[in-house]
């Protein structure tokens, strides 16, 4: 049987740069075999992020970025940056 364990995580948000912080693994001493991140946000967000993104699915009004990471013992922290775009739908 594996191990597994399942964070969700939301937090109002003032700017457009988010940092999740994953650095303290390091502190466990051994990587995770597979870290998976789904990051959920407004179709009209354009997100840039640090760890390299697999898929990205559009949804009506929701873009989610999924990340997968094998034997994960990052050195950097989860950073996000993000830009708005006006929805063809609005006025």
């Amino acid at each position: 049987m594996q191990d597994t364990f399942e964070i969700r995580y939301c937090q109002s948000l003032t700017g457009c740069t988010f940092t999740y912080i994953t650095t303290t693994l390091r502190g466990w001493g051994n990587p995770l075999s597979e870290a998976q991140f789904e990051i959920s946000c407004p179709r009209e967000w354009h997100l840039e992020v640090s760890y390299p993104v697999e898929k990205v699915e559009e949804e009506v009004h929701r873009r989610i970025y999924h990340i997968c990471q094998t034997e994960f013992y990052p050195e950097e922290d989860l950073q996000v940056h993000w830009s708005k775009t006006q929805r063809r739908d609005e006025p």
